[in-house]
């Protein structure tokens, strides 16, 4: 079937009939369907503008209709509002049946407000006929329409300029978008709230594309980067974090971008550059099987893992408690009882003294092990602290007694994070040398690779023999009780320090104690 001819558009808008301004009224209503407009013919004046095809028509069809007539129908019956106004006075000159139906606009009357007392806003309708005189054709300028019954409801216009009744016109359909707008205010509201959930929740929060720039943010994340949102907004990860931060975390993101689910804890630094503890978690997101984005989440775990720590401290601290108190305490009395029932049987006053004196011996073990249980019961209510070496090595000599042996010190200017019985460890290093018939002892510090301080104890004594370099700091070896060593290690360890005795044999005792990074800093006064 042959198409049927279509007039132009800018043939319809220069008719300044009531026939160009319907048939534009349909261009209006079907802006991107030309078919509508095929048109057998327009009226023009008391006249017919024919198809450039059509030979003659009359100005009456033989049924008696116009073809304004049957403009005025499809008009009438079209689902679009359709008006024509002045532009000047506002005069409504034509409104449809859905017009009216669905706005309430009708013809105005004499003296009528016209059609700027439909606008809910006065000011939209000067800046619609601004935008009609510089550009033409306005298409989809929405604004606020006031109903017959008092409601207010979002119309969304196309005008255009026309010549009608012998003036200038506009012909104008509509369609209701109060839906689409209350769509668009709930999603505002709803992004809104997820904005102020997002930013109320104490995680970093991000997403990436997959050429890891930032797609998305909350305001915790910014802060923690050090720099504003819309500032952040598209940059890569790497540029904003810094080649630090970014080389701990760059890794897990290309795990993450890989398709992978990373779910770990991690140390990075905050923008001041302080260690913290951080979990990350980091969530992909597949579109057709490949991955679209990556949602970061970061939270920061300092404090918990302090709290971890401390009671992991704590239940060291218990547990040694326990094991001397129980174990050490048998023994030492199971010896004893021994030792009595050996000095009732003994005749001889020489052996009876010799029992006596062993069991005072262990007497005086357990009355040790009683203080020791007393004085770390009291120092375990207490977490880590830093302690000033100097002050410690002077409170350590003093409590040894001056003549016992001469301690020198440089280690001025240090201070470490340990438990609050470390200066009984250096107590018991002094006096550990002094009992071996050492008659100087030293104590100095370094700094080693990996950020690690080395605390040395150098004395001038016979040193320690190879094969018990590592046994002298097991439970209960050597001479005396077996717990000055041993202790040492054990209190150190708890806040990850270690020791041992690295000296020659036969030239002196070296014992090394190395603090972890993070654990030692120069000195800034007493506990801190």
């Amino acid at each position: 079937m042959p198409a049927r001819p279509v007039v132009p558009f800018a043939r319809l808008v220069a008719v300044p009939t009531l026939a160009g301004a319907l048939a534009l009224g349909l261009c209006l209503l079907a802006p991107d369907t030309g078919a509508a407009l095929s048109l057998a013919g327009i009226v023009l004046g008391a006249g017919v503008v024919r198809r450039p095809d059509e030979p003659g028509a009359d100005e009456q069809r033989h049924d008696g209709t116009s073809v304004d007539d049957e403009f005025f129908s499809l008009l009438e019956h079209s689902p679009t509002p359709f008006v024509v106004s002045r532009p000047d006075t506002g005069e409504v000159l034509y409104a449809n049946r859905q017009a009216s139906a669905l706005a309430g606009i009708v013809q105005s009357p004499p003296g009528g407000t016209g059609a700027a007392g439909y606008y809910a806003d006065p000011a939209d309708r000067a800046r619609l006929l601004a935008r009609v005189a510089a550009e033409g054709t306005v298409r989809g300028f929405e604004t606020r329409i006031r109903l017959a019954d008092g409601r207010d409801r979002w119309f969304a216009l196309s005008v255009s300029p026309v010549g009608f009744r012998g003036g200038p016109a506009l012909a104008v359909s509509f369609c209701d978008v109060t839906g689409h707008h209350r769509a668009e205010e709930a999603l505002r509201l709803s992004r809104r709230y997820l904005a102020r959930v997002m930013d109320g929740v104490p995680v970093m929060m991000a997403c990436l594309d997959k050429k890891e720039r930032l797609l998305a943010m909350n305001q915790a994340f910014a802060d923690w980067v050090g720099r504003p949102i819309p500032e952040l907004l598209g940059r890569d990860l790497a540029g904003s974090l810094g080649p630090e931060r970014y080389g701990r975390i760059g890794p897990e993101i290309a795990l993450g971008l890989a398709g992978g689910t990373v779910r770990r804890r991690m140390c990075i630094p905050d923008r001041e550059g302080r260690d913290r503890q951080v979990h990350v978690t980091l969530l992909p997101r597949r579109e057709e099987g490949e991955v679209a984005d990556l949602s970061l989440l970061l939270c920061d775990i300092t404090t918990r893992h302090r709290h971890e720590e401390a009671l992991r401290q704590a239940m060291a601290r218990l547990n040694l408690l326990s094991t001397l108190t129980r174990h050490d305490i048998r023994n030492q009395l199971t010896a004893l009882f021994g030792r009595l029932d050996l000095a009732a049987e003994a005749e001889d006053p020489a052996e009876l003294q010799g029992h006596l004196g062993r069991i005072r011996a262990h007497a005086g073990a357990i009355w040790d092990l009683v203080e020791f249980a007393g004085t770390y019961e009291q120092g375990g209510l207490e977490g880590p602290a830093w302690f000033p070496l100097e002050a410690s090595i002077a409170r350590a000599a003093d409590e040894l007694g001056a003549g016992r042996i001469a301690v020198e010190s440089r280690a001025g200017g240090v201070a470490c994070y340990a438990d609050p019985l470390f200066p009984r460890v250096i107590f018991n290093l002094i006096e550990n040398a002094a009992r071996h018939g050492a008659t100087r002892v030293s104590l100095s510090v370094a700094e080693e690779d990996g950020g690690r301080l080395a605390l040395l104890v150098e004395d001038d004594g016979a040193g320690v023999a190879t094969d018990e370099k590592e046994r002298i700091f097991e439970r209960g070896y050597g001479r005396n009780t077996g717990l000055g060593l041993y202790l040492a290690r054990e209190i150190l360890g708890i806040t990850g320090a270690t020791i041992a005795e690295e000296g020659p044999p036969g030239v002196g005792a070296r014992f090394v104690v190395r603090f972890p990074p993070g654990a030692w800093r120069p000195d800034r006064g007493p506990q801190a």
